[in-house]
């Protein structure tokens, strides 16, 4: 979407403004400890953005990133982050806004009543499984999967952190309670493989903008974000179908389609199971009855 020639995105693609609840007056403190690894590895990060950008884009000045890096953070700073350009749309691509709680999302329907929400639904087992790839690949000396823990994958797959990001029902009546439907996009993860350039027609339309600018056709076939290729294994697998399930069919009833597919193929995974996993049944029935986040 940066690629289009009506579409303005700030340099870091994900903000995360709305999901941080430390509005600190700067981050630049916790910037300049040196001493902490995360901390170095967002200075990486922050010159890495700044770099690429300088080299790659002609239109962001640097003001953004003193701005986004160093100001005091509140709705005005958040603003004033999206430059107003004549014939542009500017906009924010943030996942985690996903999990906000309601009263975040009545703010955001407050400050900015006319906004324009995309929102991407992939198979819960499927996104579960690439977000903790992720979390154990990215940033850390883990190369071989197999060498983490069962375990540990379940125990992420229930954390906060994950869970919420599959709940798709817990997003869709926090978002469409507080904006029209009119101002809200859905579409499906598995439409960007089946036909990505129809899925990029169907999201300038909504945001009513040119449905076929020139874009590069390598952009279309390029895999970005790829942490591993290792398949979840069977076992997982099973987990995951039984953790999302009920959901999945409140999917499948509301969507059909690709909806009904993914409810469709987590009860063949269910039903074709052959695990007597005693830590696995304990977990699945603890998550069961925490009922606070759904």
């Amino acid at each position: 979407m940066r690629r289009h020639p009506q579409i303005w995105l700030s340099p870091r693609k994900e903000v995360h403004y709305f999901d941080r609840d430390d509005k600190r007056m700067t981050p630049l403190p916790q910037i300049l400890n040196l001493f902490d690894r995360k901390q170095r590895r967002n200075i990486a990060k922050m010159l890495s953005v700044i770099k690429k950008t300088a080299t790659s884009r002609g239109d962001y000045h640097p003001g953004w990133f003193f701005r986004y890096y160093f100001l005091r953070r509140n709705d005005d700073w958040y603003r004033r982050l999206f430059p107003e350009i004549d014939g542009r749309l500017t906009g924010d691509m943030t996942p985690a806004y996903s999990v906000l709680r309601r009263e975040k999302v009545e703010h955001i329907a407050s400050m900015m009543p006319d906004v324009k929400i995309l929102f991407t639904l992939r198979n819960p087992i499927d996104r579960s499984w690439s977000h903790a790839k992720k979390d154990f690949v990215y940033g850390k000396a883990v190369k071989n999967l197999d060498a983490i823990a069962k375990t540990a994958f379940m125990e992420h797959f229930i954390s906060e952190l994950n869970y919420l990001r599959s709940s798709y029902i817990r997003t869709l009546r926090n978002w469409e309670t507080c904006f029209p439907n009119h101002q809200i996009h859905l579409n499906f993860f598995d439409d960007i493989y089946k036909d990505p350039a129809n899925h990029l027609k169907k999201i300038f339309a909504f945001l009513e903008i040119d449905e076929n600018p020139e874009l590069p056709d390598e952009m279309l076939k390029t895999v970005v974000n790829s942490y591993s290729n290792r398949r979840i294994p069977d076992d997982l697998s099973y987990f995951l179908a039984r953790l999302h399930l009920q959901q999945m069919k409140k999917l499948s009833d509301r969507f059909g389609g690709y909806a009904r597919q993914w409810y469709e193929e987590a009860q063949s995974i269910i039903d074709a199971a052959k695990i007597t996993d005693t830590a696995m049944e304990n977990i699945l029935a603890a998550q069961e009855k925490r009922t606070c986040w759904i």
